[in-house]
């Protein structure tokens, strides 16, 4: 895949969580404190307008799968494919 910025060619991969919790992404506005007391879960994220990298059981947001990822190594972009949960 060619980066949208630069052209050059980027590198395929995957994001790795850390332990066994997915990763996630959060709209600019909301933090972590936004989703509530308690256990992270798929819909809490969900209901902020965040997206799991990749697939996750809802009980602890634990991984369950990860999704393609293309990094831009000259940009420094990463353009990754969300899976619809």
């Amino acid at each position: 895949m060619k980066c949208p910025f630069c052209g050059e060619e980027m590198v395929l991969g995957h994001i790795q969580p850390i332990g066994l919790r997915s990763a996630f992404w959060l709209p600019d506005n909301v933090g972590i404190k936004n989703l509530g007391p308690g256990f992270l879960t798929v819909d809490k994220i969900k209901h902020v307008g965040g997206h799991i990298i990749g697939e996750a059981t809802n009980f602890g947001l634990l991984s369950a799968s990860l999704t393609d990822s293309f990094l831009c190594q000259k940009c420094s972009l990463l353009i990754t494919k969300l899976k619809d949960q």
